[in-house]
């Protein structure tokens, strides 16, 4: 089995010096429907079968189903497999359930786990969350008569992907720090909070967080890209100009792909950001 990667040394609040109680609005307890998607024939397996899974096995199992195609995940033990549905047969939402219930109970035991953090798999269920949250606003925009439940629905699994992000902060993740803030105001900006988006940047770029040498300082192009949603083009194109000077930016930025020509035509409107690359 593989050593943890990352190790712990004090908590995210003492780390940063971020104040937290920004994240209250997104950490209150919220009732959940817990009615299970998946086939039929695996709720009966797992019914009829007790199996003894270890903590890293409940994360194993969360990513093949989520289609994380490391070598790894597909030398489960067959113990392990035991009420494993087939990917084929589930849905997007199912896919997302099933992993959420798996992340879970990996941290029912999470002194147990050996080859993930407890950050790592914080991390992990906060992702999915987030999806499924999007996944269930999309949805509620095909089916007007759900609307209303749909969209509370994905509100809530927003409001607990912000929690898990928090969490996974909390757990000191070493060099996953920056990655992680960079994930909660990402699905913050998902969830369309864009001004409690944009305060959280304020707060984290306060906190100094330290850079890995290979990350760029995407709080700023996140920036960005709250401003350009709530229709702030100017205020944009100078958060985009901020990001190109501090560096690593270069494989966001090559000619031809998205981001890239976005930029061009933000700088033809604004004057910013001034300094794209030619």
């Amino acid at each position: 089995m593989m050593k943890a990667r990352y190790s712990f040394q004090g908590p995210f609040a003492t780390v940063l010096g971020v104040n937290l109680a920004l994240f209250s609005t997104f950490a209150r307890p919220v009732a959940v429907q817990s009615e299970s998607l998946l086939p039929q024939q695996t709720q009966s397996q797992s019914a009829s079968t007790v199996v003894e899974i270890d903590a890293d096995a409940h994360v194993d199992r969360a990513r093949l189903i989520l289609g994380h195609h490391l070598p790894h995940l597909f030398a489960l033990q067959p113990k392990h497999k035991v009420g494993l549905p087939d990917v084929n047969a589930l849905s997007q939402e199912q896919r997302y359930r099933f992993a959420i219930r798996e992340f879970s109970a990996a941290l029912k035991n999470k002194n147990e786990l050996v080859g993930y953090s407890v950050s790592q798999v914080h991390g992990y269920l906060a992702d999915t969350y987030c999806s499924l949250a999007a996944l269930l606003r999309g949805q509620a925009r095909k089916t007007p008569r759900q609307s209303a439940s749909l969209r509370q629905r994905s509100r809530q699994f927003f409001d607990l992907s912000f929690r898990q992000y928090k969490l996974a902060l909390e757990n000191d993740p070493k060099d996953l720090k920056y990655t992680l803030a960079e994930r909660l105001v990402g699905a913050m900006i998902t969830a369309h909070d864009y001004n409690k988006a944009l305060n959280l940047i304020q707060q984290l770029d306060r906190a100094n967080i330290k850079l890995e040498p290979y990350e760029d300082h995407g709080l700023l192009r996140l920036k960005a890209e709250a401003y350009l949603a709530l229709g702030k083009d100017e205020e944009a194109g100078l958060a985009y100009e901020d990001w190109i000077r501090r560096g690593n930016v270069d494989s966001y930025l090559m000619p031809g792909k998205g981001l890239y020509e976005k930029l061009r035509d933000l700088q033809h409107k604004t004057g910013h950001p001034n300094n794209l690359p030619s």
